[in-house]
């Protein structure tokens, strides 16, 4: 960008009018004696509604010019409009703008600094691998190294080097062979060792992949079977109280496998819908009769009345009789389930 952040206007005349508040080709001029007098922190906007206080950010652009009167008045050149050219194409960006798009340019080119520090750094390290791969194929060249670095303790291990190798040349041939076949069953022992290992971290992580295949292929078969066992242990078919019931039951077989205990998936699960069953009766115990009846409605109400009343009728020794259920009358007001519910336990 080829403008930066505009600075403060001066001068020495105030012009005779407010400028208008149109957006002009350049910022206007207004200012006392020197630099224009800054506003004083937490001051009102001018023009703003309830007497807003300026922010950090406004203050930048707001700016005190002398009127033709003696009173100073507050002038927000934010919105002030200049052109500026970018990558060649010439722009009409307001102040504001233009102290945005500065920040911007300061931190592409703090990045751009960074990445070409980090490339430069890449570079003399890919240079130095290469100099040290080359250097492994001479060995004038490694030794020089060796010798820069390590001084006189690199001879030291030289002679020692060649010393044991003057000695292994005067052994008698049987026992250089025996020594031979000793490297070479050591160094044999060594890659199958790291193959042995190589292929045990192959199959941990070949099982851990099986293991999570029957895991998963597992639970959609559970998804699948499970709600009917459930159904028919008593329990409704509503989505969140058949996953409180799997996941009860999927505790107790975890408990059971880690503490050693045999339990089948059926005994987990009776002992899952008698945790899910308590659950929902201490909440539904709990509820205000009332905020009961809004929940569940009237079809809840009338569930629970013809649950009672079966089990009243199911007690030992009650007489057995056939509801007579009288014709509903044609005319007059329906009965309420109130008035309804209130026959069914008086009989």
């Amino acid at each position: 960008m080829s403008a930066g952040a505009p600075a403060a206007p001066t001068g020495t005349t105030a012009p005779a009018t407010t400028p208008a508040t149109s957006s002009p080709a350049s910022a206007p001029t207004p200012a006392t004696n020197g630099a224009p007098a800054a506003p004083q922190v937490g001051a009102p906007r001018p023009g703003a509604p309830n007497g807003k206080p300026l922010t950090a950010a406004e203050e930048r652009y707001l700016f005190k010019r002398a009127k033709e009167d003696g009173t100073v008045e507050d002038i927000d050149i934010s919105d002030y409009r200049h052109k500026v050219k970018i990558d060649g194409k010439e722009h009409e960006l307001s102040i504001r703008d233009m102290s945005r798009l500065q920040g911007l340019e300061k931190a592409s080119f703090r990045r751009f600094e960074e990445a070409n520090q980090l490339k430069s750094q890449v570079t003399q390290q890919t240079e130095k691998l290469k100099q040290a791969a080359a250097m492994l194929n001479d060995p004038n060249a490694l030794l020089d190294h060796l010798e820069e670095r390590y001084g006189e303790q690199v001879y030291g291990l030289l002679q020692e080097r060649v010393a044991n190798r003057i000695r292994y040349e005067k052994l008698d041939p049987r026992e250089r062979a025996r020594q031979d076949s000793l490297k070479t069953r050591e160094r044999d022992f060594q890659t199958r060792e790291q193959r042995i290992k190589a292929d045990e971290a192959r199959i941990a992580q070949e099982k851990a992949a099986r293991r999570v295949e029957a895991g998963k292929a597992q639970a959609a078969k559970w998804a699948e079977e499970w709600p009917h066992a459930f159904e028919s242990k008593g329990l409704p078919q509503n989505e969140r109280v058949i996953q409180m019931a799997t996941e009860r039951t999927v505790s107790y077989l975890r408990r059971a496998a880690k503490n050693n205990v045999r339990m089948s998936i059926d005994e987990a699960q009776d002992m899952a819908v008698k945790d899910v069953r308590e659950a929902l009766g201490g909440i539904i115990k709990g509820v205000d009769p009332a905020v009961l009846r809004q929940i569940v409605g009237d079809e809840g109400i009338a569930k629970f009345a013809g649950a009672q009343s079966a089990a009243i009728e199911a007690q030992p020794g009650r007489r057995q009789e056939p509801v007579q259920r009288q014709p509903e009358p044609t005319g007059g007001p329906k009965k309420s389930l109130s008035d309804i519910m209130e026959e069914m336990r008086k009989r």
